[in-house]
């Protein structure tokens, strides 16, 4: 694995452990935008959060106006540092 994305993740039990670029995307009105944040604090660099509008949870964030933006910053995020050959 050399990047990881995650869509309103449950709890991870050693966040800090995760070495690879992360990309944590939630909706704020999700109930669990708050664990999301503090497991994004404790996760080391390189990360990146995405807080979308609504309350859709992890995978429903696709079913919603916020699909565009989230496909780009997926997209951006897994293409980043990729060399073209």
């Amino acid at each position: 694995i050399d990047r990881l994305i995650l869509l309103s993740p449950v709890p991870i039990e050693s966040p800090e452990r995760i070495a690879v670029p992360k990309f944590y995307a939630t909706a704020q009105g999700d109930p669990i935008t708050p664990q999301v944040k503090e497991q994004f604090a404790k996760a080391p660099e390189p990360k990146e959060m995405l807080l979308l509008d609504g309350s859709a949870h992890a995978q429903n964030l696709f079913n919603t106006d916020q699909n565009e933006r989230l496909m780009k910053a997926i997209l951006r995020f897994l293409s980043a540092g990729v060399s073209k050959p």
